[in-house]
């Protein structure tokens, strides 16, 4: 797995998790 692919996924699931905080 390339770095660049990792901090990607990483980044998404931090968005995701903060939407899901914002939303509450």
């Amino acid at each position: 797995i390339n770095m660049a692919d990792y901090g990607m996924m990483n980044g998404e699931k931090v968005l995701d998790q903060a939407e899901k905080l914002i939303n509450k």
